[in-house]
């Protein structure tokens, strides 16, 4: 797979200097990019190299800034109106977006971490913003493949490829991270010999926090083995992707048909079923997304699978909320019976319903989605599947005693939970096989 220029072929570091302009040369076209500043070096590192660089810019570029005020210390309203004053000294349009829902008492990271996209998302919209920029440095990205680490995944396991370079949230903006080639002291010592200062956040020292310990702890991550992940990631996905297009058949609504008898054609030499194939690749991910998952299954559990379809018998099983059903030489899968819950779709609301539906309802009238819609059923279908569809379908219901179908005044589509919320770069050969089968809008053109 030949990588775009935000896939680095090399791990080798760069200095802030060499990576914006690099970053911007990787632009695709004229972007207005929205910079999410806290205030601290890595960001204003980031804004204030922008902000130079493109005084010379002559294809059209636009700089927009945003700080989110998560409320947390009594001290961030006056530095999100430390970072105001910065921008405005530099004409730099600026917003401050305030979290300010009630905060969780546990996992108040990954809590904040969700605002803060969604609140830079709200503010794309609303600026006309091209892209998300933010200042993730290498540092982060060693942080955080040392705590995937950690929680043992396995050797070649997707998430050690670390944060994407440009990742895809929410089916809509792009969040491009152009320095995660950049030290983080390399960043201090460009702002120190430009006389630029920063705020230091406290709670980066909060050993409370797991990231805080990972980086305290030194932890060792090779750098030439983090490009390997990421480059072994993007191949894969491609991989499935082909294999994807070439055997996978959604047969009604989301139920898919894979002729294994075209999809085992291998040398005799060469098991077509592990961990490292395109095929354990794409089952991984059709599991994930036939079951409404956000996550592959384990490795545990998909071997199951690998080995029955290694045997070449006739099985059925459940993988990630999936039922795989195998009737000679073909392959179904749909969603099991099992966890199908009513869920309420308010007035004017928008709900996604088990991972796998996106509703909005656009009348003033409470409605609910619960399991049991109509389902068409071809008689190729084996029974097991059939009796899972006739439970697995949404329907739309009143909240009164009687149903009642009201599919002109509520708006719905297929959701695949896997990539949907977030699509990290690595994956967007995977994403966009998917929208084929799905017969899906296209996913959005990446701008790097």
């Amino acid at each position: 797979m030949t990588l775009p220029a935000a896939f680095p072929a090399t791990p080798a570091e760069m200095s802030l200097d060499a990576a914006i302009p690099a970053f911007l040369a990787s632009l695709k076209a004229p972007t207005t990019l929205l910079v999410a500043v806290s205030g601290g070096s890595d960001s204003i590192g980031l804004l204030s190299s922008l902000h130079d660089h493109l005084q010379a810019d002559t294809r059209g570029h636009r700089l927009l800034a945003a700080t989110v005020d998560h409320q947390l210390r009594r001290e961030s309203c006056d530095e999100a109106n430390w970072v105001r004053a910065f921008c405005a000294q530099r004409n730099i349009p600026h917003q401050v977006l305030t979290w300010t829902s009630e905060k969780p008492k546990t996992g108040l990271p990954a809590a904040a971490r969700e605002a803060r996209y969604r609140l830079l998302a709200q503010a794309a919209d609303s600026l006309g913003a091209t892209a998300i920029v933010t200042g993730h440095t290498l540092d982060d990205q060693l942080e955080t493949v040392g705590m995937r680490m950690a929680r043992t995944e396995g050797a070649g396991a997707p998430g050690l490829a670390g944060m994407a370079p440009a990742t895809l949230y929410e089916r809509r903006h792009w969040i491009l991270r152009p320095l995660l080639s950049v030290r983080r002291q390399a960043i201090r010592d460009a702002l120190i010999s430009r006389n630029l200062v920063w705020i230091d956040d406290p709670s980066n020292e909060d050993r409370r926090y797991e990231r805080v310990r990972v980086r305290q702890s030194q932890s060792s991550v090779d750098l030439q083995s983090l490009t390997e992940a990421g480059c072994l990631r993007a191949e894969r996905s491609e991989a499935a992707a082909r294999w994807i297009d070439a055997n996978a058949e959604r047969i009604a609504d989301i139920v898919l048909r894979i002729d294994l008898a075209k999809a085992i054609e291998f040398p005799a030499s060469t098991s077509p079923w592990g961990h490292d194939s395109a095929e354990a690749a794409a089952l991984s991910a059709l599991a994930a997304i036939v079951g409404g998952k956000s996550f592959r299954p384990a490795n545990e559990a998909l071997t199951r699978l690998l080995d029955q379809l290694a045997e070449g018998r006739n099985f059925r099983m459940t993988l990630s909320g999936t039922l795989f059903v195998r009737r000679r030489s073909e392959l179904f899968l749909t969603r099991e019976r099992r966890g199908l819950l009513p869920l309420s779709l308010p007035a004017h609301s928008e709900r996604i319903w088990d991972g796998r539906y996106f509703f909005h309802n656009l009348t003033s009238e409470d409605l609910q989605i619960a399991p049991g819609g109509e389902a068409k059923i071809a008689p190729e279908i084996p029974g097991t599947i059939a009796a899972a569809m006739r439970q697995n379908r949404p329907q739309i219901q009143t909240l009164g005693t009687e149903s009642e179908r009201r599919s002109s005044a509520v708006h719905g589509r297929f959701h695949l939970a896997l990539i949907d919320h977030i699509l990290p770069g690595f994956d967007l050969p995977l994403a966009q096989a998917l929208d084929r089968l799905f017969d899906r809008e296209a996913t959005p053109f990446c701008p790097i």
